[in-house]
């Protein structure tokens, strides 16, 4: 049996096991500067495809799913992951630009970067199970075992990265 890790949620939930992920990390957002925490999955924000990606992160999310395949090259190159954040395909839902996260993720797996899907959640409520979000992740046009293998495998890297594993 497969262990499933949420990288992002935003608030102090225990029951996280109840769900199905052995467990939840709080994030670390890196939205300018240089704010790297060794000690929790650092997420760098990137909200616009002129800047340039940090120089430290464990996952980058892109925001409104902007492509630039050079930073996506940097880092399949550095051996990192994308994150595919459930929350921002809500807001992309409901502001009509589902094609566009779509398009984004077609490009993922063409040029096979690595991504973890996380759930975004502020609340007990918005939390999904590992296989809501393999259904999320089927929207999205990975096949399940993608998904899946993208909330314990590819999540898996990173922890062993920093020695949690």
């Amino acid at each position: 049996m497969s262990r499933y890790f949420d990288f992002h949620v935003s608030f102090d939930w225990k029951g996280f096991s109840s769900e199905g992920y052995a467990k939840v990390f709080y994030p670390n957002i890196i939205t300018g500067g240089n704010r790297y925490d060794a000690a929790r999955i650092n997420i760098a924000y990137v909200s616009s495809p002129e800047k340039p990606l940090p120089s430290r992160y464990d996952l980058v999310n892109f925001k409104g799913f902007a492509v630039n395949v050079d930073q996506l090259a940097d880092v399949r190159e550095k051996r990192r992951a994308v994150e595919v954040c459930v929350a921002d395909v809500k807001q992309a839902i409901f502001s009509g630009r589902m094609h566009q996260a779509r398009f984004f993720c077609n490009v993922l797996r063409a040029y096979k970067v690595p991504f973890v899907m996380t759930s975004g959640a502020t609340t007990i409520y918005e939390v999904k199970s590992p296989r809501e979000m393999a259904f999320i992740g089927e929207m999205l046009g990975f096949t399940q075992k993608q998904a899946l293998l993208s909330l314990s495998d590819t999540a898996s890297i990173i922890l062993e990265s920093k020695g949690w594993l």
